[in-house]
């Protein structure tokens, strides 16, 4: 009789913890879905850079084109068009670059995080079987645990 409900307690305590690190599993995807979601939003932001940095680009490479093109004609001095060249050769160069690091620092955070979440999920995941193997070799033979 004492020995039924120190077994008894002893199931009720597996399942009780079983439970508990179920919710846990989920709290976990919860929060590895949201953060998937907010990486996800973050990298279309750092693309949407690194288009608006491509199209400064392509910007400046047609005021560098009207510019020769202006030359040719004559329309400007030499050293004028150099200035205006090496003006905007710079902000386009530096804007574009600053945007294409931003967008790789972006996918890295990304990957690392992702990476982190997948390594905690194996392991409670790991935890979980444990639990429900441990649980089930306590239960007497045909014994059912209860869902």
């Amino acid at each position: 009789m004492v020995e039924q409900h120190l077994h008894d307690e002893a199931e009720g305590e597996l399942i009780r913890q079983s439970a508990e690190q179920e919710e846990k599993l989920r709290n976990i995807e919860i929060l590895h879905m949201q953060e998937e979601e907010t990486l996800t939003l973050e990298l279309h932001v750092a693309v949407n850079r690194a288009v608006e940095a491509e199209e400064q680009w392509a910007a400046a490479q047609k005021q560098i084109s009207d510019l020769e093109h202006g030359l040719s004609l004559g329309t400007y001095s030499n050293q004028s068009v150099n200035d205006r060249l090496s003006e905007k050769l710079e902000q386009a160069g530096t804007a574009h670059a600053s945007q294409v690091e931003g967008l790789k620092t972006e996918l890295q955070k990304e990957q690392n995080l992702r990476h982190e979440a997948e390594k905690k999920l194996q392991n409670l995941e790991g935890n979980l079987l444990k639990m429900t193997q441990l649980m089930h070799s306590m239960l007497p033979s045909g014994s059912q645990p209860e869902n």
